[in-house]
């Protein structure tokens, strides 16, 4: 027999991460001064992504060093 544990149990330790979401989703005052409507998750996933494409440019360049100094020492 599976035991579930009582609605009230689960609301007690879900409502503070459902407030914490309600209130990331919620607009940024200074951007709703000029009717911007950005929340707290879109700017953290813009960030996230700025991160994530540095690395990878970074990778990239990493690559393109080490290849054109094979190319060199190879000539």
């Amino acid at each position: 027999m599976q035991r579930t544990f009582p609605s009230i149990t689960v609301d007690i330790f879900l409502q503070p991460l459902v407030s914490i979401y309600r209130y990331a989703l919620e607009p940024i005052a200074p951007f709703t001064w000029f009717d911007i409507k950005v929340c707290f998750l879109e700017l953290v996933a813009a960030f996230r992504l700025c991160v994530t494409l540095r690395q990878i440019k970074e990778t990239l360049h990493a690559k393109h060093e080490r290849e054109a100094l094979e190319a060199i020492n190879l000539l």
